[in-house]
């Protein structure tokens, strides 16, 4: 369970600094330019667990692949109200093709699926992992330099009060770098 949350707040802070790394407090001047790997498409629309067809688009997003644990990793940001939202889509390859979800448990050693967290400024975050329920489709996994997109449908469910959030959706972000 410690390496999993140890990878989800490696994910975060990385998520964090993109985030951040593109914000100018200068209008004249916006160091994220047109096509820049920050920039990633696509919406997931949650169901259950107090969410009933709510669409969160992505404003950011960036995909990667891991070497260590050969999985790759599209990470999303995105807004619901005053919350933010990130969205994770992971799967085990670096090809086309539809990747069954792996159930969440503490002897995991990657996330295979849709994981979202819901941060706010009350504190009162969410962190929903993936059920065996789910799919991700990959239309096209590009080189470095090119996008991975694709849909997902499925279940998390939520670490605390064990709710279960029905997802659907569909990505695009640019690959950058495997690590």
């Amino acid at each position: 369970m410690g390496k999993i949350f140890f990878r989800i707040v490696i994910v975060f802070s990385i998520s964090l600094f993109v985030l951040f790394s593109g914000c100018s407090k200068k209008s004249d001047s916006n160091p994220v330019a047109a096509g820049d790997q920050t920039t990633g498409a696509g919406s997931i629309t949650l169901n259950g667990g107090g969410y009933n067809n709510t669409v969160i688009n992505f404003s950011i997003g960036m995909a990667a692949y891991s070497s260590t644990d050969q999985v790759t990793n599209c990470i999303f940001y995105g807004k619901s109200g005053s919350d933010s939202v990130l969205v994770v889509v992971a799967f085990a390859g670096t090809a086309t093709g539809n990747y069954q979800w792996e159930e969440f448990n503490q002897n995991s050693s990657f996330m295979n699926g849709v994981i979202v967290s819901f941060y706010n400024s009350s504190g009162n975050n969410k962190y929903c992992v993936p059920k065996a329920t789910g799919q991700t489709s990959v239309i096209k996994y590009g080189t470095v330099g090119q996008t991975i997109e694709g849909s997902f449908n499925g279940s998390t469910q939520e670490i605390v009060s064990s709710s279960v959030i029905s997802v659907s959706g569909s990505f695009k972000a640019t690959r950058v770098p495997d690590e």
